[in-house]
């Protein structure tokens, strides 16, 4: 495993980091590929690489595996482009690191002798000039070959990252959660963040979040959940609803939504009068 060889497709922010991790693996990234000349030598500078290119047809030499970091929506065109090339895939591995696609989109590979899976790293990747410690990160495998698996488990012990294997059907479910998780609680600090203006004001709701994840860590999702739900805490609830009804009803509506899933998802310790009341606030 020591001498694994790749080429990276995609020099972005996903890419690059997967970059830095193979760098200090001592996995040799012999090509970086990026339609943008700049990003593609950028990265090559930083990792020691040689080959910076943005075609595909310029690969003449041998490697373990490829690498195909590029959004969703270009993943077909990569294949595509791969097999142009005329690129020996004979006992080659090839996997993309999309979160919602499954191995699927690479069968065209697979048909000229690749083995081909999916590795996508449940992580927010903000900046591609940061260094990601992938001893924090999971990573979810998925492909149909079992010899595809067992090299993407390798390949993650050698990052120093965990992994899972998901099957294919549950890949789009398990990114639409991460997107909940991650994009949505972004989205609300920002509210918060341009609707109080204040630096310290936002720092505390980043520590309420990190408090709430270490009780679901320490005592998991169903006994973590706190506030005036738990409480029956009508007064509070309606209170908050007036707040954000102000600002962005739609926000409001958001609150009723998820606090009606909340009452049919959690065993409330509260008597039936209260539970009705609730319903009713949260119906509209």
């Amino acid at each position: 495993m020591n001498n694994l060889s790749c080429v990276i497709i995609g020099a972005g922010r996903v890419g690059s980091s997967f970059a830095f991790a193979f760098h200090k693996s001592n996995i040799k990234v012999k090509c970086i590929v990026d339609i943008n000349s700049k990003s593609a030598k950028n990265l090559a500078k930083k990792i020691g690489c040689n080959l910076a290119i943005t075609r595909l047809e310029k690969i003449s030499f041998e490697f373990d595996f490829v690498l195909i970091s590029v959004q969703d929506r270009f993943i077909i065109q990569i294949v595509k482009d791969l097999l142009r090339a005329k690129i020996n895939l004979q006992r080659k591995f090839i996997f993309h690191t999309s979160g919602a696609l499954s191995s699927d989109i690479l069968e065209p590979l697979k048909r000229n002798g690749a083995k081909v899976f999916s590795l996508h790293p449940n992580w927010s990747f903000a900046n591609k000039n940061d260094y990601i410690d992938f001893s924090e990160v999971t990573c979810a495998i998925e492909s149909d070959s079992s010899y595809a698996i067992n090299f993407g488990k390798r390949l993650c012990k050698l990052l120093g990252c965990k992994f899972i294997v998901l099957n294919k059907n549950e890949k789009s479910l398990y990114h639409a959660f991460a997107v909940l998780i991650s994009n949505y609680s972004v989205f609300l600090l920002e509210e918060i963040n341009e609707h109080f203006q204040n630096k310290q004001i936002l720092s505390s709701f980043i520590t309420l979040l990190k408090s709430t994840l270490t009780n679901v860590e320490l005592y998991n999702p169903a006994n973590s959940l706190t506030g005036p739900i738990v409480r029956g805490d009508l007064k509070t609830i309606k209170q908050n609803l007036i707040a954000l009804k102000k600002i962005n009803n739609q926000l409001a509506q958001v609150y009723m939504k998820i606090g009606s899933l909340i009452l049919k998802k959690f065993d409330l310790s509260l008597d039936k009068e209260i539970l009705f009341k609730l319903e009713k606030i949260f119906k509209g």
